[in-house]
């Protein structure tokens, strides 16, 4: 009995945790233009193919396959898989940038007898 209730136990910790990681996938949700400009990877690096991506050829919102460093993104079209440039499509959720109280943009203490901060984040004041 308690061999039971412990694969039960299990089978739903697993299933949370499957399903939180399936929530979180990220999906292009809608194209910049249409069309956009579809890429090869070659190697490490990412060339125009010249052709081009119409948005009827893609059933929107599509879950991102494969994301690249370089800011290209792999999703499925009715064409088959194809590589996109990230600024050309809206992605949601956007990702997370690492927690920053404030990022100063000024650099030097001649700068510091501003009266304003010059920055970007909620602590800059």
């Amino acid at each position: 009995m308690h061999r039971v209730k412990r694969i039960g136990y299990t089978a739903m910790v697993l299933s949370v945790i499957l399903g939180v990681a399936h929530a979180e996938d990220r999906k292009v949700v809608s194209l910049a233009s249409s069309p956009v400009a579809l890429f090869e990877q070659n190697g490490g690096n990412f060339q125009r193919t010249g052709d081009k991506l119409a948005a009827q050829d893609v059933a929107l919102p599509t879950v991102i396959l494969q994301e690249s460093a370089r800011g290209y993104v792999q999703i499925q079209t009715k064409r088959g898989v194809v590589w996109l440039d990230e600024v050309d499509v809206k992605i949601f959720p956007q990702k997370k940038l690492p927690h920053q109280d404030c990022i100063k943009t000024i650099g030097s203490t001649a700068d510091a007898s501003l009266t304003a901060t010059r920055g970007y984040g909620e602590q800059c004041k």
